[in-house]
């Protein structure tokens, strides 16, 4: 069974904030050094997937050379996400090709570039992998959450060693439950890298993801080609945090209490 992995230095990640209860009384600064991370595949945790591709942050080639891609669906089949159950999701990762002898798709990638409006929504979703619609809306759940809406820069992206970093993060600005069910990572945005760069994927059949995508002409697409995703998870709330947060919640109440002024009773 897969396990989460302890995240033990991640030096853009210094801490995160976990509110309890939607009390912000209850918010505590949680160690970089507790935070957990869980790849899908889990088999290429420690190992490099067996190819690469360019979307969704870099142009599109082939038949629809430099076209940019407007929109990027992946989903997740359940099995492997079964570590995040009932945990928050605070974060995605994916990581560059390798560097290979005769293969220019893995090299450094310089970063800096402004994607200026990039939106990152989650979903449950009934739709198996390998089963996604051209419509992309149909493959939504009941609820669809969005986690990351803004400008987003590229960051540098190392080709060595292998297997390479998860250098490319984006950090959600609200936490997702995960509760269960395959899970549909939709990403938005109105322009890719004017370059081509490749990221980590694999392409296999039947598998745990799969994907589907629209170009900026409007045309769609679909495959079993996805990208080795690293999900960002928040600790579990000890039970010494949740007293502490029941407390301090009790304690607004009281203050609360104590603030408002009740109607006397009249008299005769």
């Amino acid at each position: 069974m897969p396990r989460l992995r302890t995240l033990r230095a991640w030096p853009a990640f210094l801490a995160v904030c976990v509110v309890v209860s939607g009390d912000p009384t209850s918010a505590q600064i949680v160690p970089d050094d507790e935070i957990s991370t869980h790849v899908v595949p889990d088999i290429y945790e420690a190992a490099p997937g067996p190819t690469a591709n360019r979307l969704p942050f870099s142009a599109d080639a082939g038949l629809y050379l430099y076209e940019y891609l407007a929109r990027f669906q992946q989903v997740y089949d359940a099995s492997s996400l079964t570590p995040l159950l009932w945990r928050d999701v605070v974060g995605v990762a994916f990581r560059a090709e390798e560097y290979r002898e005769g293969d220019d798709r893995g090299r450094d990638v310089a970063g800096g570039f402004l994607y200026t409006d990039l939106a990152v929504r989650l979903s449950t979703t009934p739709t198996p992998v390998d089963s996604l619609a051209l419509d992309l809306d149909e493959n939504f759940g009941a609820v669809v959450t969005l986690v990351y809406d803004g400008p987003y820069t590229l960051p540098d992206l190392e080709s060595e060693p292998s297997p390479t970093p998860f250098d490319l993060v984006i950090y959600f600005s609200s936490p997702y439950r995960y509760r269960g069910g395959n899970l549909l990572l939709d990403i938005e945005m109105p322009e890719q890298v004017p370059d081509f760069f490749y990221l980590d994927a694999v392409y296999d059949s039947p598998d745990e993801v799969s994907r589907a995508y629209l170009r900026g002409s409007g045309i769609p697409g679909s495959d079993t080609l996805g990208l080795i995703t690293q999900f960002i998870v928040a600790p579990e709330p000890s039970a010494g945090l949740l007293a502490a947060a029941a407390l301090a919640s009790l304690a607004a109440r009281r203050r609360s209490d104590r603030g408002t002024t009740r109607p006397r009773s009249s008299r005769p």
